[in-house]
C-alpha cells in the first residue's frame, strides 16, 4: 500500500465570522459612541466587501473615460456591526491594512499589496480597540454629483428599504451600517481620502439617524485611481464629531492625529472640514478560516 503525505493547514474560525448575539444586543443598547466622539479606532473589511468596493469604483473611472468625460462618482452602502469584546481581543485572520498607504509615491512604490499581521498589546501599551465590521456592500444606482443627496434621495431611501428587507431575514444581526464613495480625482502628491463639506454633512446626518438606536455609522472614501496607479487599495474610513466638539481645531489636529501647522498644508491634505472627523484604522480580515 503506497502511503501518501499530506500537508494539513491549521484551521481556526476567524471570530469575526462569528456572531456573540447576547454581547452585540447589549452593546448596541449601551451605544457607548454616543458619549465618546472618538469612540472607535478601527475598521475591519471583508474580502468580499473590498473587492466589491474597489470593482464598483474602479467602473466609474472606466463608464467616465468611455464616454469621453471626466471619471465618474459612484456609491453604496455597507453592511456590518460594531464589535463586540471577544471579536476585538481575538487578533486572529486580521490584517492591517499596512502596504496599502493612500498617500504612497504611485511613481516608486511597488504593486503588490503587503499585509502584517496585528497583535493587539496590552491595555497599558495603547487605548482598548474598538472595531466596525464591514461583511459586505452594495452599489447604489446614482453617480456624480448624485452622491451629495444620498441622504435626502427619495428613490434612494425607497431602494435602501427594499433591499433592508431582505437582508434582514438573511443576516439579522447585521444591518446597513455606512456607505462609501470614490473620490476619482487626478493623482497629486497627496491621496483623495478626505471627506469634503457635503461629505461630513452627509455622514452627520446617518451618525444623527444611526448612532442612537445602536447602530453606529461609518464613512469609507476610495481613490480609485490611485487604486490602480498603485495596484493596491487606497481608501481611509472616517467618522465626524458632533458639531460642538472643537478640540481637533484648537490643537490643529488633522483626522490621522498629526498636528499640522500649516493651513494650506492641512487644506490639501485633508479639505476645509480637517477638523470636524476623523480617521480609522483599516484593517481587512481574511475569511472564515485562516491558513
Amino acid at each position: 500500500m503506497k502511503s501518501s503525505t499530506t500537508t494539513t493547514a491549521a484551521l481556526h474560525r476567524d471570530p469575526h465570522y462569528t456572531i456573540n448575539t447576547e454581547a452585540l444586543t447589549a452593546l448596541r443598547a449601551a451605544s457607548p459612541w454616543q458619549t465618546s466622539p472618538k469612540y472607535f479606532t478601527h475598521a475591519a473589511i471583508s474580502p468580499t466587501a473590498l473587492m466589491k468596493m474597489m470593482t464598483h469604483t474602479q467602473s466609474g473611472v472606466e463608464k467616465g473615460i468611455r464616454k469621453g468625460g471626466n471619471p465618474v462618482e459612484v456609491m453604496g452602502l455597507m453592511l456590518g456591526r460594531p464589535a463586540t469584546d471577544d471579536d476585538d481581543n481575538d487578533g486572529s485572520g486580521i490584517h492591517a491594512a499596512t502596504g496599502a498607504n493612500p498617500d504612497a509615491n504611485p511613481s516608486t512604490t511597488e504593486g503588490t499589496a503587503k499585509f502584517k499581521p496585528t497583535k493587539n498589546k496590552s491595555p497599558s501599551d495603547k487605548p482598548p480597540k474598538r472595531t466596525l465590521l464591514i461583511t459586505d456592500v452594495f452599489p447604489l444606482p446614482i453617480e456624480g454629483f448624485e452622491t451629495r443627496v444620498i441622504a435626502d434621495d427619495s428613490s434612494v431611501i425607497n431602494h435602501m428599504i427594499s433591499l433592508s428587507d431582505s437582508l434582514e431575514r438573511r443576516t439579522p444581526h447585521e444591518k446597513f451600517m455606512g456607505w462609501y464613495h470614490s473620490h476619482p480625482f487626478e493623482l497629486s502628491s497627496h491621496s483623495h481620502c478626505y471627506l469634503s463639506q457635503t461629505d461630513v454633512s452627509t455622514q452627520l446626518i446617518w451618525q444623527r439617524a444611526e448612532d442612537p438606536h445602536g447602530n453606529p455609522f461609518l464613512a469609507i472614501v476610495v481613490d480609485p485611481i490611485r487604486s490602480m496607479s498603485l495596484g493596491e487599495p487606497c481608501l481611509k474610513a472616517f467618522r465626524v464629531y458632533p458639531p460642538d466638539y472643537t478640540a481637533a481645531m484648537e490643537r490643529k489636529e488633522c483626522p490621522d492625529g498629526s498636528v499640522i501647522e500649516g493651513e494650506r498644508e492641512r487644506l490639501e491634505k485633508w479639505g476645509s472640514c480637517w477638523s470636524s472627523y476623523y480617521e480609522l484604522e483599516v484593517e481587512y480580515f481574511t475569511g472564515e478560516y485562516e491558513f
